[in-house]
C-alpha cells in the first residue's frame, strides 16, 4: 500500500524505487517508514502529499489510526 501510493505520485522518482520499511511496534500502532526519492526543491511538498495520500489509502483499505489519548488522573473528592 505505501509503495503503491508513492509510485503514483508524479514527482516521486522511479529510480531508486520507493521502499516501505516496518520499523516496529509502539504502544498502540505498527510503525512504518516510506522512503521515496524526489528532487530537492519538491521534497517538502512531496512529503506532505504522500502523508495525506497514505492516510487516505489506508482509510479506504479499512485501516484505522490510533488517536492520542491524554487521560489525566482526577483528584479524589475530599472526604466530608
Amino acid at each position: 500500500l505505501l509503495e503503491s501510493v508513492a509510485h503514483r505520485h508524479p514527482k516521486v522518482l522511479a529510480e531508486p524505487p520507493p521502499h516501505a520499511l516496518f520499523k516496529g511496534y509502539s504502544d498502540s500502532a505498527a510503525d512504518f517508514e516510506l522512503r521515496a526519492w524526489t528532487d530537492y526543491a519538491s521534497a517538502t511538498d512531496v512529503q506532505s502529499d504522500l502523508t495525506a495520500a497514505v492516510y487516505e489509502a489506508a482509510s479506504a483499505a479499512g485501516f484505522g489510526f490510533p488517536q492520542p489519548s491524554s487521560a489525566a488522573p482526577t483528584p479524589a473528592a475530599p472526604a466530608r
